[in-house]
């Protein structure tokens, strides 16, 4: 109770900061566990149940880009297995919260990646993520310029590398300065292999606030909670394609790190839906998407 009645910036009231849910997914054999903090909505929202098990070879669960431009589709499909929302609130006194840490954990499978690569090999998964990261970017120019991969960081498990990075808000060519707390408009992804063709995503986007340097290191402590509790054990088929890819490509190794991406932006502009436009008419292109190799 004294937590909440003297919440401030620096020390916010979280709700179930310090309890945890302990959770369970079968994925196809392969079994993921982690931790979570209850979820906690200012406005209400219940969370949706987490499911026990995903069947990762159902088409039917995903939802794809198939229906996008062709230079803004990826070729990748996704399934989101559970959300939550963590919010930093202040003082009884004060109405909404400071800011919100909201969490997903989403299953992909990467489509566009050739038969002859695999999410196995380290290095054929890093450009998995290098491509996604461009088409949430350059390929998607109607949002907020973004910087990415911030803070990359790879990690070698006995059940494969599992890779971290950060998506920033890029101010660069912005005429006017950043305002206070926009510098916390930042997005977390953990992702791990599950086998040739499917990963795992932890996502943890920020909405914060200001001053910067404590929002951050209690959303940090929060996405932190979450990473560190992770472990996958790897079912008997995902261990033999892990086993194979290793044996095909025993040197394969993602970078240990990477700067962000200079990818430049096209300059575009709305299209007009009454001359049958698409929603976006390219005016100057900009880099093109990063190509596989094998």
């Amino acid at each position: 109770m004294l937590s909440k009645l003297f919440a401030s910036r620096k020390r916010p009231y979280i709700p179930h900061r310090y309890e945890r849910d302990h959770v369970e997914i079968d994925f196809s054999g392969s079994r993921l566990s982690l931790d979570l903090i209850p979820h906690a909505d200012f406005e209400g929202f219940e969370a949706d149940p987490i499911p026990t098990s995903v069947n990762i070879y159902d088409p039917s669960i995903y939802s794809d880009d198939s229906h996008v431009d062709e230079w803004q589709r990826e070729g990748r499909a996704s399934y989101k297995v559970a959300s939550r929302s963590w919010e930093l609130l202040g003082s009884p006194l004060r109405g909404r919260p400071y800011g919100t840490v909201d969490f997903m954990l989403l299953l992909l499978r990467s489509d566009a990646l050739p038969e002859n690569m695999s999410c196995l090999n380290s290095a054929h998964f890093e450009q998995v993520l290098l491509r996604s990261m461009y088409y949430g970017g350059p390929a998607s120019p109607e949002f907020a310029k973004r910087k990415a991969p911030v803070n990359w960081q790879t990690e070698e498990k006995d059940n494969g590398t599992w890779i971290y990075y950060e998506r920033h808000r890029d101010f660069s060519d912005e005429s006017e300065p950043p305002l206070p707390f926009e510098p916390t408009f930042i997005s977390s992804r953990l992702n791990i292999p599950l086998d040739d063709r499917h990963f795992i995503q932890l996502n943890f986007r920020y909405l914060g606030y200001a001053p910067v340097e404590p929002c951050l290191a209690n959303m940090n402590e929060l996405r932190d909670s979450v990473c560190n509790s992770v472990q996958l054990s790897l079912g008997t088929s995902a261990e033999k394609a892990l086993e194979a890819a290793n044996q095909r490509w025993p040197k394969a190794r993602a970078q240990k790190y990477r700067k962000p991406e200079p990818w430049v932006y096209p300059e575009y502009r709305s299209g007009d839906h009454h001359k049958g436009e698409p929603d976006i008419i390219i005016l100057k292109p900009g880099s093109p998407a990063p190509e596989f190799t094998p």
